[in-house]
């Protein structure tokens, strides 16, 4: 048995990685958000219109490519939506 095996078999080791759990898993949804608000805020601070809604389009634009990307690796949107092979499990 490992040493991260006995740690997560003893009560005390469960706990621990239960607490932990419990504080980081709203940190997964919190971080990224308050990063995007503050992308957000700093593009609004621009003062120049074009440039600020050049960047604005931009922002877009990679929040499109990073969802479109991250759901092709799901095998419904590629059966249905993108007619690609589906992933080997």
């Amino acid at each position: 048995m490992s040493i991260g095996q006995s740690i997560i078999a003893s009560t005390s080791g469960f706990i621990i990685f239960l607490i932990l759990g419990l504080v980081m898993a709203p940190m997964l949804i919190l971080v990224p958000l308050a990063i995007l608000v503050l992308i957000w805020e700093a593009i609004g601070s621009i003062d120049t219109p074009i440039y600020r809604d050049l960047a604005y389009c931009a922002f877009f634009w990679t929040l499109l490519l990073i969802a479109v990307i991250k759901t092709s690796h799901i095998n419904w949107f590629r059966r249905h939506i993108y007619r690609l092979p589906e992933l080997k499990e």
